[in-house]
């Protein structure tokens, strides 16, 4: 049997698993089971993907009747976990794990090893505090003593669950030393290499997204491209596709911001679509998180949006088919924004749709938040739940329900002050602004500027935050102008301005730029600062930016020429005024049915004006 049993571990090894497992059935069948051979048919069905019978096996093996060596269990159950998280059997899978820790005790390296499990375990259940403290625990119990192997495991695992946590800085150590390690253990197995690096650039990348700074940009494209290479040598095209995707994403990100991008950009794209033609079937759920992130990135550029819904709508479909709620909440929400997009670059006809879709969202992630919130220890999935409320928050005031936007958004922010304690993080301020905005809108004006001042007394000189300051001073801007503080208003909309003209130039940052022009002139004529130069300054305006919306128009055009005609009008100018007001009629109907309000609305002004050009012609 000896000889028969090295067989079929060269065929294994050697990737020929159907005739590895044939020779291991064979073997079983004429001379019986040893717990060697029965690993190694563990490891070989693992290997064929054939989890349900791998899970049976496994399970067997680990009946308590079965008085194994301490070394071959925990080998079975490090093959095992695999099986139970592909078929997502948590809670038995949680109970054995328990079950041998309680009969371990004594051991500390088996008990680091079994928490080392149990981590990866929760990590995949998304309960990502819980998996923290499982492996901060295999650390203490015993790292020094931990094999190669295991200590790879360990730091891999705990660099992915920093990252959640969005603890980057440790979350790079920890690539960093599991790297070292996969140096030495991993040479001839290429995707654990791969792997290794890929999430490396993970932790860069994510760092990169939420600080908006780019130090780290050039390292996490080398290393996404290390990956890659190594990948592009073995046959698994979805791992192949979610590196690229990972990629792609960053270098979409940084297209704006870092120079000479574009022909790695292309290039990306071009192996993006090659791998896609040979996957574009599969159903599972490393699929549909490599096609989420090409969603993402594809949000970043000027794609069609045709190409973001299909592709979105088949993660949907996957999600939904596999009962992944929390993805299928998220990937909701993303169709969504695709569809505010659309809306905002002259798709009227989506409106309804998109409506309806944003309470469906709600309503998925209303259910995730009741789902997370079950889940036992409140700080697992605390960050997540921070940010569906901000998402909430933000649909809600799309609805014009601005008291249920205040609400969530004042949650998602006491979640993150909480999580954060007293580090002045960008998620957190960002939810305070946003909570600020929300006020404003549901008429909360005291509450509003001193949620609004406080943020931006926490965000000045804060790295990565000058987005969410510009947004802070806008709408300090905007509260002011509803107390008559003209003057305020003004310097807020300049700071406003100035932050948003350092920007690399994007759509939406030029409607911001436009916006903060539009309020600036409005303070400007109110208080009758620089009443004479308004009306020029915004036609100068409408010279620059006009012709940045040709190919995709945007409202804030119609905005802007309706604000000139508006200064127009006042100033008696009302034969100029006219015509400009027809011309934003024309503008907006890109964006509006006949009978939308604000059409309505300017059809009235227009009538109006009508008659009074008309009687002025009389008189004359």
């Amino acid at each position: 049997m000896g000889f028969g049993l090295e067989r079929a571990d060269f065929l294994s090894r050697s990737g020929k698993i159907d005739e590895a497992l044939h020779v291991c059935e064979k073997i079983k069948s004429r001379k019986g089971d040893t717990i060697k051979l029965r690993i190694l048919f563990l490891r070989t069905l693992l290997k064929r993907n054939r989890y349900q019978e791998a899970y049976s096996e496994g399970e067997d093996l680990l009946r308590p009747s079965n008085s194994y060596r301490q070394e071959a269990r925990l080998t079975i159950i490090s093959l095992w976990i695999e099986a139970v998280i592909a078929l997502r059997r948590f809670h038995q899978g949680e109970e054995i794990l328990n079950r041998e820790l309680e009969n371990t005790s004594e051991d500390k390296l088996g008990a680091a090893k079994l928490m080392i499990y149990l981590g990866q375990l929760y990590l995949k259940r998304l309960l990502y505090q819980k998996a923290f403290e499982k492996f901060q625990m295999a650390e203490q119990l015993a790292a020094e003593n931990l094999p190669r192997d295991d200590l790879y495991n360990l730091h891999k695992s705990l660099a992915e669950v920093l990252i959640k946590l969005l603890d980057f800085d440790q979350a790079d150590r920890q690539s960093r030393l599991a790297i070292e390690i996969s140096k030495d253990i991993h040479v001839g197995n290429p995707t654990e290499f791969a792997l290794a690096y890929q999430q490396l650039a993970d932790a860069l990348s994510l760092k990169i997204f939420e600080t908006n700074n780019y130090e780290d940009f050039e390292e996490a494209c080398i290393l996404y491209k290390v990956s890659f290479d190594t990948l592009s040598k073995l046959e698994n095209e979805e791992l192949k596709f979610l590196c690229l995707v990972r990629s792609f994403k960053l270098v979409c990100k940084g297209r704006n911001v870092v120079p000479d991008m574009d022909a790695q950009f292309f290039n990306l794209t071009t192996n993006i679509s090659e791998t896609l033609k040979k996957i574009r079937n599969q159903e599972s759920v490393t699929f549909a998180d490599g096609l989420y992130i090409y969603v993402e990135a594809l949000s970043f550029t000027e794609s069609n949006f045709e190409e973001q819904l299909k592709e979105i709508d088949k993660t949907i479909n996957i999600y939904r088919n596999q009962q992944e709620q929390l993805r299928l909440a998220q990937s909701l929400e993303l169709k969504g924004q695709i569809l505010h997009s659309r809306i905002k670059q002259a798709k009227f006809n989506v409106m309804d749709e998109y409506s309806g879709l944003v309470e469906e969202i709600i309503q998925y992630y209303q259910d995730s938040i009741d789902q997370e919130i079950a889940l036992a220890e409140p700080k697992d999935g605390c960050l997540r739940i921070a940010s569906v409320y901000s998402r909430l928050g933000k649909f809600y005031a799309f609805l014009k329900d601005f008291g249920e936007s205040s609400s969530n958004f004042q949650r998602a922010y006491k979640i993150y002050s909480r999580f954060f304690q007293n580090k002045e993080n960008i998620r957190t301020l960002t939810a305070l602004v946003d909570l600020g905005v929300a006020q404003l809108g549901f008429n909360q004006l005291e509450k509003a500027v001193n949620n609004l001042r406080e943020a931006e007394r926490r965000l000045n000189g804060k790295k990565g935050g000058n987005e969410a300051l510009a947004l802070c001073y806008y709408n300090l801007g905007v509260a002011n102008v509803q107390t008559h503080h003209y003057e305020n208003a003004l310097k807020y909309y300049r700071e406003s301005l100035e932050l948003r003209k350092r920007f690399k130039e994007s759509p939406q940052n030029n409607v911001s730029i436009i916006q903060c022009h539009i309020g600036i002139a409005e303070c400007e004529r109110a208080d009758n600062l620089s009443r004479d130069h308004v009306i020029p300054h915004l036609e100068e305006v409408l010279r620059e930016f006009q012709p940045k919306f040709t190919e995709k128009p945007h409202r804030i055009i119609a905005d802007l020429k309706y604000s000139i005609a508006a200064f127009k009008y006042q100033d008696n100018r009302k034969s100029e005024a006219l015509p400009e007001f027809e011309e934003c009629r024309s503008l907006l109907l890109k964006f509006y049915p006949e009978n939308h309000p604000t059409i309505l609305e300017k059809d009235k002004i227009i009538k109006a004006l009508q008659g009074m050009v008309s009687s002025q012609l009389g008189k004359k």
